[in-house]
């Protein structure tokens, strides 16, 4: 059974390589038998553990045992192809020491086997099987149909079970992709960002509000507002540098320019890249739009309620949820009722997602926007000048820093 088990993986092994966690946790499989047989001490115990990983694998790996979706299958395989990961460097830790520590750790050799043997059977529970894997008569009883005669049919009914996976993540992707365009240049710029030196005190205090994100509490937004030409951009590109891994999106609005000047595409724009956090809010908010189509073209406050809101349970808690909203003033709402659209949102709904939510604003202090703005608990306005002595101390910094190139 276990030479049959071996050949099943080799096959898998061979036609797997356009499914990463697949081919990750059969190589895996594979490492581990072909190194114990150089190990000398307890030989049979380590001989037993890499036995029992080929067959165990291999019963997950048989298409008919196997009851997860496809979803589940390649993120359950993610994690067996992580555990497997690290049992082979405990393995390679205990082969590296010296011939004395070795010696000495022959005696605790057994319990490592037991306990990898453990964490390994640990990750095979994850998968929901047709029938378990709980004893070597199990073990038996599931292989007892695999044979050289059906080894190919069975790998290619695996390699269609993942491809299912993989079309179902395209299609959720391509669905929102369609509802939701990503605008030309309504990213952030490094060259556009912050000169080196310069703004620190303003970046030194977002970077403390954004640290002391707390999912448990409501979420803010933080309001930069002053006149033009008072480097508000700057300092919202320099964010998106600065704290790019917590970013999860960003909107450059500009006057003028077909898709970044519209208040409705910034909602379906921030919704986009909400999808990107998780596979499972992705499919949710897949499934939510398949189900109401009209969702797609739906308003500012309908796509708030029916897409955002609904998933607060599926956002990560651990982190901060980093959004950064640039030139607020160069949009418009197409509504002659600005209070139903974005406005409405940022001053009533936004308190409503959980607390790690970060939301950087700029705008000049437009008479539109800023009633929907001011004085509002959840909206903190920058304390520290764009203008006056910090101001000439970042033209002097910059001043000095040009100079020097030129000079070099």
């Amino acid at each position: 059974m276990a030479d049959v088990a071996i050949e099943f993986l080799r096959a898998v092994d061979a036609a797997a390589d356009a499914f990463g966690p697949l081919k990750s946790a059969v190589g895996g499989a594979l490492y581990i038998a072909d190194k114990v047989k150089t190990f000398k001490s307890n030989q049979e115990e380590w001989a037993d553990l890499a036995a029992h990983i080929q067959s165990c694998l291999s019963c997950v790996l048989v298409p008919d045992n196997v009851l997860d979706t496809p979803e589940d299958l390649k993120e359950h395989m993610s994690t067996l192809a992580s555990t497997l990961k690290d049992i082979i460097a405990s393995i390679e830790r205990l082969q590296a020491k010296k011939t004395l520590k070795r010696f000495a750790a022959f005696l605790t050799d057994p319990k490592k086997i037991t306990d990898m043997r453990l964490k390994f059977d640990d990750a095979i529970r994850l998968f929901q099987l047709r029938k378990m894997v709980t004893s070597e008569r199990d073990i038996a009883k599931i292989l007892k149909n695999l044979n050289p005669a059906s080894i190919q049919s069975m790998v290619a009914g695996l390699l269609h079970k993942f491809r299912d996976g993989i079309v179902h993540d395209i299609a959720v992707a391509d669905i929102i992709r369609e509802a939701f365009p990503i605008a030309a240049g309504a990213s952030w710029d490094p060259d556009r960002a912050c000169f080196p030196g310069t703004r620190v005190a303003v970046l030194a205090e977002i970077e403390a509000w954004i640290h002391s994100a707390d999912a448990s509490k409501r979420a803010e937004i933080f309001l930069i507002s002053d006149v033009a030409g008072s480097g508000k951009s700057a300092i919202a590109h320099a964010v998106c540098q600065r704290f790019r891994s917590q970013l999860v999106s960003c909107f450059f609005f500009a006057r003028g320019i077909s898709g970044r000047e519209d208040y409705g595409a910034l909602l379906g724009h921030i919704i986009g890249d909400l999808a990107t956090l998780s596979k499972d809010i992705r499919g949710e908010i897949g499934s939510i739009l398949e189900q109401d189509r009209a969702l797609r073209t739906a308003g500012p406050s309908r796509q708030f309620d029916d897409l955002v809101m609904p998933l607060c349970y599926l956002y990560p808690k651990d982190r901060p949820i980093v959004i950064v909203i640039d030139a607020l003033d160069e949009g418009h709402d197409d509504s002659d009722h600005p209070e139903r659209g974005l406005l409405r949102i940022l001053r009533d709904q936004i308190p409503r997602l959980p607390g790690n939510f970060r939301i950087v604003i700029t705008c000049r202090p437009d008479h539109r926007i800023m009633p929907f703005l001011e004085d509002k608990a959840h909206v903190l306005k920058l304390k520290s000048p764009l203008s006056g002595d910090a101001a000439q101390h970042d033209v002097s910094v910059y001043i000095t820093q040009r100079l020097q190139e030129i000079k070099v």
